[in-house]
């Protein structure tokens, strides 16, 4: 880690801290799976609400959604007010590295590999807390924002075509990624998770508890990279962005690396912390190589 004032690759003076940068990431990256499950609940009760639908999950409508619709609600119904005040959760949450936790972009744009494995290593946190039962939410709003910005404008200011484009392209999306979301928190902390808050053992020596965080850091890249490369390509079939093609880039671009890398320092981080603390609450004895 350099300290204030060290070198960036250009040998350019910097004056911020590559550590404490990578310090904020972690910290932005623990926080930041709540804001984007906020933002995507909002965001389809924005949605609900514009058509007249009370608010709840899964809610299709019927005459039972208007019983508990209060007048202020019934007011908003077709005016665009549930869509901005979603839209406002949803630019907080991508703006809160920034503005919140002061990471400087420069950072973020000169050291992308750093920035992206210090937030993926924050977000197994509340991840592994929550067992992934916040996925769908997180990853639908990290569609809309990767959608706002192939369509250059925010989600409320889009016309019902493109909402319905998106939306109708985010369903497979959503359902394959969410899986491979869930293969990623499995290998990461499955055993090692039941083992440690069941006050249970797992009799491995440190070269097997490396191998299992290693093998966590495969699955869990494997699985970013996945995600980010299916993203694109379900907004780019969706013809958000008229003059965007599937091409190499598209598999092989600097967002999918950064996603791959991200994922594999995150997974075998987060296994690795997790098989020390269950190692070390072990006696010696069971704790052997065998």
């Amino acid at each position: 880690a350099s300290p204030s004032g060290a070198l960036s690759s250009g040998a350019l003076p910097e004056d911020y801290s590559i550590s404490g940068e990578s310090i904020k990431a972690i910290g932005a990256g623990v926080i930041q799976p709540v804001l984007t499950t906020v933002a995507g609940l909002s965001a389809v009760s924005a949605d609900q609400v514009e058509m007249g639908f009370y608010p709840l999950p899964f809610n299709t409508g019927g005459m039972a959604s208007n019983m508990y619709m209060g007048d202020k609600m019934k007011e908003t119904v077709g005016t665009g007010e549930a869509l901005d005040k979603s839209q406002e959760y949803l630019d907080f949450a991508r703006t809160f590295p920034t503005e919140v936790m002061n990471i400087d972009p420069r950072f973020i744009n000169n050291h992308p590999y750093i920035y992206g494995s210090m937030q993926a290593i924050g977000q197994f946190v509340p991840n592994l807390a929550t067992a992934g039962t916040t996925l769908l939410p997180q990853l639908y709003s990290e569609y809309i924002m990767e959608a706002e910005g192939r369509l250059g404008k925010p989600r409320n200011e889009w016309t019902s075509e493109e909402s319905g484009e998106v939306g109708l392209n985010f369903m497979p999306y959503g359902a394959t990624a969410a899986v491979l979301e869930f293969v990623g928190l499995k290998g990461v902390g499955s055993a090692a998770v039941k083992s440690f808050l069941k006050g249970g053992t797992i009799k491995a020596g440190v070269l097997q508890r490396g191998l299992n965080s290693v093998n966590a850091g495969i699955q869990e890249g494997a699985t970013e990279y996945a995600q980010t490369v299916l993203q694109d390509i379900s907004q780019i079939i969706a013809g958000l962005d008229p003059e965007e093609e599937i091409t190499l880039d598209t598999f092989f671009g600097q967002e999918a690396r950064v996603a791959l890398v991200s994922g594999f320092v995150g997974g075998t981080t987060a296994r690795g912390v997790l098989e020390t603390a269950e190692a070390v609450t072990l006696p010696t004895a069971e704790d052997a190589d065998a």
